[in-house]
């Protein structure tokens, strides 16, 4: 099924929903900074960017009487280039914290991530847990899984490629998972604290000697990349031995390399996270957002949006066939 002919689709199903390049006659035009290497929610096919976000903010937008103009940018990116005000908003599966709301406005929140732990197929009988990896964990560079790795995990964030040498380079290497997402990027190296107290190490990630000392039980490092994609290929590449990912992206990965396996991790902090549109703060964009955004809820266009991408059966299952 050609590119062209899908978003012709999600354009006619979705009645009052536009996807990108579906709207042409707003009065003004957002600068919307998106980072298009996470699909389901946001990427690029054949040039074209779509997703679920892309959907989204773009259905607001034309309620609204907006234009759209997407900004690409590396995820790293989204958030400085709001503050300094290149961009009027961004949507990108951004997790709101206390740390972000303080410097930025979020939209209510439209979708709540769980974690999960991908890995190699032939590795399915070993891995129950990520008590179970050894060696080297790999995560995107500044996303809600790399805090929750180092502040939940007690696995210190330290850039320090010169002093620690892990990784092999395979040669070329390309399966379908990659073939069109893949982009190579520098990555960072962060390394397990190995200097922490015992004292703050998370329950979870230990056990108890007999004398009710804690022992850590994970021994891992953590390798951080830029993009999300070259975290897949370092995956495939063996540079690590699991990588940290939202669910739904494990979902992705293993639909498009059955080499791939993974388990859901739970929360171990007790905390539920949250995607939000992201704002200047005090923005006036964000009440309106809001006001639409609970509108196309309660019709229920929301659930159609998350059937579509998803779910194996909708538009994102169309072109994983069509790859």
């Amino acid at each position: 099924m050609k590119l062209r002919k899908i978003i012709g689709i999600v354009c006619v199903a979705l009645l009052s929903f536009t996807t990108y390049g579906c709207a042409k006659h707003e009065s003004k035009k957002l600068v919307i900074g998106v980072s298009p290497d996470y699909p389901p929610f946001a990427f690029e096919y054949r040039n074209e960017l779509i997703g679920f976000d892309i959907d989204l903010v773009s259905a607001i937008a034309q309620r609204l009487n907006y234009g759209v103009e997407f900004k690409k940018m590396n995820f790293d990116e989204l958030l400085p280039s709001l503050e300094n005000k290149t961009v009027d908003l961004v949507v990108s599966s951004v997790t709101q914290t206390t740390e972000r709301s303080e410097k930025f406005d979020f939209s209510h929140p439209y979708y709540s991530p769980t974690f999960a732990l991908v890995f190699k197929r032939e590795k399915l009988k070993e891995i129950h847990s990520i008590n179970d990896i050894s060696g080297v964990i790999g995560v995107e560079k500044n996303t809600t899984m790399s805090d929750y790795l180092e502040r939940v995990l007690d696995h210190m964030v330290i850039d320090d490629h010169k002093n620690l040498n892990v990784g092999r380079d395979y040669g070329n290497y390309s399966s379908p998972a990659t073939k069109t997402f893949l982009h190579k990027k520098s990555l960072f190296i962060k390394t397990s604290a190995s200097t922490k107290s015992n004292e703050n190490t998370d329950l979870s990630a230990s056990e108890s000697d007999e004398n009710n000392n804690q022992v850590v039980k994970n021994d891992f490092q953590i390798k951080s990349y830029s993009r999300h994609f070259d975290l897949l290929n370092g995956l495939e590449k063996d540079e690590v031995s699991a990588i940290f990912v939202e669910i739904l992206q494990a979902e992705v990965i293993t639909q498009n390399n059955r080499d791939m396996a993974y388990i859901p991790m739970p929360y171990q902090d007790n905390k539920e996270y949250y995607y939000g549109i992201v704002f200047q703060k005090n923005s006036k964009l964000t009440g309106k957002f809001n006001k639409v955004l609970d509108e196309i809820d309660s019709e229920g266009k929301i659930d159609i949006l998350r059937l579509r991408w998803f779910s194996g059966y909708g538009i994102y299952g169309d072109i994983l066939k069509d790859n």
